[in-house]
């Protein structure tokens, strides 16, 4: 079993079959994005923004499951997620090859800071439903995954890395979509990314994406998906 990001990020022979205007759609996007705030300035080093944006996640969930805004959370819930913000990426393969460090004033500082971003961000949309962490069986070899929101009918990935949208960025949110597709779980329309960080999010119908990156239709790239992790992992090289 693999994740999900894992396999966005290999099996390019399938993806480049599957998604062969995946670039220019991706390139053309990003020269045109929405922006729904000013960027934030980081006062953490680089190192620990991987550290700093997975608490600002976990505190933006634990805002919208006790309905209470990012600055008003208790100071227990925040140390929790940064504790378990800290567990999660030292989990992670790191260059360096040392442990992450906990995050000090200014990292909890900066991940507040981006969370309440984050809740900006969807307390401008007219979401009736919107769900955290939404989950997805396994199907084949591809593991069971969680996103990052649910919206009504559109599924959010948050990237808050300092950089453009990426390609693998539009091949996760189809691997959510396609482990949904097999299931029927949840009924998504919509694809978006967002950057709370940047201030910045790429918005698209399900099947213009498909039609505009595939030439075909959702159900059909979904299907393809569904269909290649369902063969045994081991016909497929992985690079």
């Amino acid at each position: 079993m693999i994740s999900e990001k894992r396999f966005s990020l290999s099996h390019s022979a399938f993806w480049n079959s599957l998604l062969p205007m995946e670039e220019p759609y991706i390139r053309t996007r990003n020269v045109r994005l929405c922006r729904f705030a000013a960027p934030l300035y980081s006062l953490v080093p680089p190192d620990q923004r991987g550290l700093v944006n997975e608490c600002a996640f976990l505190l933006f969930a634990a805002s919208l499951r006790l309905s209470v805004p990012v600055p008003d959370l208790p100071e227990n819930l925040i140390s929790q997620c940064a504790s378990e913000a800290l567990a999660y990426i030292a989990k992670m393969p790191h260059s360096s090859g040392l442990p992450p460090q906990p995050m000090g004033k200014y990292g909890l500082r900066e991940a507040a800071t981006v969370a309440k971003s984050l809740s900006a961000f969807f307390s401008g949309r007219p979401i009736r439903n919107l769900l955290a962490k939404p989950s997805f069986p396994g199907c084949g070899w591809l593991d069971e995954a969680v996103g990052d929101v649910l919206g009504d009918y559109t599924l959010f990935e948050v990237k808050a890395g300092e950089r453009q949208f990426r390609g693998a960025d539009i091949r996760q949110l189809l691997c959510y979509c396609a482990l949904n597709f097999s299931i029927k779980k949840y009924d998504i329309k919509t694809v978006c990314l967002v950057n709370p960080r940047s201030g910045i999010y790429l918005e698209d119908d399900l099947e213009t994406l498909c039609m505009t990156t595939a030439g075909m239709t959702a159900a059909v790239v979904l299907s393809e998906i569904v269909n290649y992790i369902a063969e045994p992992f081991s016909r497929y090289r992985t690079g």
